[in-house]
């Protein structure tokens, strides 16, 4: 009895710490809004959160097709907003970075 309960303590601190670890990754990071242009439903812009998520570096992609933006939090070290813009494109869209007033 007490081997059972100290393994489901074991496998329930290693579980604990696995989710922790994941989360301390996606709070990592830099945020970037993209517009994203030609978004016309709801499937293009599952389409465009898709091919931001299958991109090694993307920890986080929310897109909002009324907007015709895409919140991304990535990490600078794997993938530039280059290579955003690029897999946006890919997927039939025209994305870019909103300029910024001075």
């Amino acid at each position: 009895m007490r081997t059972a309960l100290f393994g489901g303590l074991i496998l329930l601190l290693a579980f604990v710490l696995l989710a922790w670890g994941v989360s301390e990754e996606k709070q990592g990071g830099k945020t970037q809004t993209f517009s994203v242009q030609g978004m016309t439903c709801g499937g293009c812009s599952a389409a465009v959160k898709l091919s931001l998520k299958r991109l090694n570096g993307v920890l986080d992609a929310q897109v909002d097709q009324t907007r015709g933006t895409a919140l991304v939090q990535y990490d600078p070290a794997k993938v530039d907003e280059g290579k955003i813009i690029s897999a946006v494109d890919k997927a039939g869209f025209k994305a870019e970075v909103p300029s910024r007033s001075p």
